[in-house]
């Protein structure tokens, strides 16, 4: 009796802590994923219709296709029937091999349908290796876009697909991604885990975000990145000059961040990073426009050497007055 009555008062105690973790556990996952709660809420409001742009941007479709040689017509067609202008978008079909089928299919598609086969595959037979690839590529060539366009060689696309990303560049965002729905769900485990996956995150993830914060989620395929984010180069006025290639460039909140990292001291960091300042800040105009116009411009230098006479891991530096110290201008 004395042994069932402690069972009962062990059992009662551990369902006691039991509860009181659970009760824990839930409260903190309802603030760790609070916003997921929100996004879901608002993924049943009706989205705002888009405003149509009046700009053509030019763009650069970019598919890295190694082996896709199976499935890759189905976009290759779509792209071909898109209502958007031709003459302002040009695809590039990334390979590994000239002797890849795939070469042989693009060519039948026209003049804005073009082939890259890559020369540095060791070790980078990746995805993202194969768009910085085209994007060296095009850029060499000297050939100009505004905006890089992002797809895999099974994906296709809506007629009007482009012409509403489009729009969506018009209302001056730099990033934007389409929505991507599936097709072969009921295929196997796998594919259905996919689609429910892709469900979540154009209705809840990206849905929510948009819709709040004016962002998105951005994975895989099936987006635009403004050609401004990627590029990281300082190209000089003329040939004599100086040619500079950015660790990072991006354009945040309409500020531009130029990030470099650096391990080596080579006694010329002081001048090299003013000059990088210098040449972002002074890049940003095109011709006519007023210097009011001139954006924020913050160099963020991440280095492993001691650059000045201080116990302070962390400076920061603006141009002021050397005697009054007033900031000639927040910009």
């Amino acid at each position: 009796m004395e042994d069932e009555l402690f069972l009962i008062e062990l059992y009662k105690k551990f369902s006691y802590s039991l509860h009181i973790v659970l009760g824990i556990s839930i409260i903190i996952f309802l603030i760790l994923s609070w916003y997921f709660i929100v996004y879901f809420i608002i993924a049943f409001k009706k989205p705002k219709k888009l405003p149509k742009g009046n700009k053509l941007f030019k763009y650069a479709v970019l598919i890295a296709a190694r082996n896709e040689s199976k499935v890759i017509n189905g976009l290759l067609n779509s792209l071909k029937d898109q209502t958007y202008n031709k003459d302002y978008f040009d695809v590039y079909v990334i390979v590994e091999s000239s002797n890849d089928p795939t070469l042989n299919i693009v060519s039948k598609y026209g003049k804005h349908f073009k082939t890259i086969v890559r020369k540095d595959i060791e070790n980078k037979r990746t995805k993202g290796y194969a768009l910085d690839e085209a994007y060296k590529y095009i850029k060499e060539n000297n050939l100009t876009y505004d905006a890089f366009l992002v797809f895999d060689a099974d994906n296709l696309i809506n007629p009007d697909y482009i012409e509403l990303m489009n729009d969506v560049k018009n209302l001056g965002y730099k990033v934007g991604v389409g929505y991507r729905n599936f097709t072969n769900a009921s295929v196997n485990w796998v594919s259905s885990c996919s689609a429910v996956l892709f469900s979540f995150i154009n209705n809840i993830i990206s849905s929510g975000r948009s819709k709040l914060f004016n962002k998105c989620s951005l994975t895989g395929t099936g987006y635009y990145v403004d050609f401004e984010i990627i590029d990281n180069e300082v190209i000089p006025d003329t040939v004599e000059k100086k040619f500079s290639r950015l660790d990072l460039l991006i354009l945040v909140n309409n500020e531009y961040v130029n990030i470099e990292i650096q391990v080596n001291n080579y006694n010329d960091y002081k001048e090299r990073t003013l000059f990088y300042w210098a040449k972002v800040y002074t890049n940003q105009l095109a011709k006519s426009e007023d210097y009011i116009s001139l954006q924020n411009t913050i160099a963020i230098n991440i280095i492993d050497f001691k650059l000045f006479d201080c116990s302070e891991c962390h400076s920061s530096f603006m141009i002021y007055e050397t005697h009054r110290h007033e900031k000639l201008t927040n910009k």
